[in-house]
């Protein structure tokens, strides 16, 4: 799981701690945070098995990310976004 997280944050361009607070953000209250981590990693890649799903699926920014997560952010929906260093666990 943690290998690729390191792959989705590396792609998304942010540290894997941003992806894991947009998944607790967006998971259901009685879902573990573990298995939603999970989930959104299979949903993640099924999405975008090939680099042209991944085109399609609208990957290569967090602040896409964010905006596919309907969360409410002013800069990100302004696209004005900070850059994230994907972080090194």
């Amino acid at each position: 799981m943690w290998g690729s997280l390191k792959e989705i944050a590396k792609r998304e361009g942010c540290g894997i701690h941003d992806i894991c607070s947009l998944v607790d953000e967006k998971k259901k209250p009685e879902m573990a945070l573990t298995a939603a981590i999970r989930v959104f990693v299979i949903l993640y890649f099924r999405a975008a098995a090939t680099e042209e799903g991944h085109a399609k699926a609208g990957h290569g920014s967090f602040a896409g990310m964010v905006r596919r997560a309907h969360r409410e952010d002013a800069k990100v929906a302004a696209g004005e976004a900070r850059k994230f260093t994907p972080r090194m666990s």
